[in-house]
């Protein structure tokens, strides 16, 4: 398998994992302050902007892995 493969596939998991959990992480903050209001959960603007910035990173992160990877190893 050639070496930017490796990495972007790297990124790609690295970046998956990484939105998951900060996603899971704001749900479950997003979640106990609708439970100590008492409405319904729901994300605010700059959470979502989070999330949006969140996404964009980590998108950006298996296409880094590959340069990174190719330029330290190849």
């Amino acid at each position: 398998m050639n070496i930017w493969l490796k990495g972007f596939l790297i990124g790609l998991a690295g970046g998956t994992f990484l939105f998951v959990v900060d996603y899971l992480l704001l749900k479950s903050v997003v979640s106990r302050r609708a439970k100590s209001v008492g409405k319904k959960p729901e994300f605010d603007q700059n959470e979502r902007r989070h999330v949006i910035t969140m996404a964009r990173f980590c998108a950006m992160l298996p296409l880094a892995g590959a340069v990174a990877a190719w330029w330290l190893f190849g």
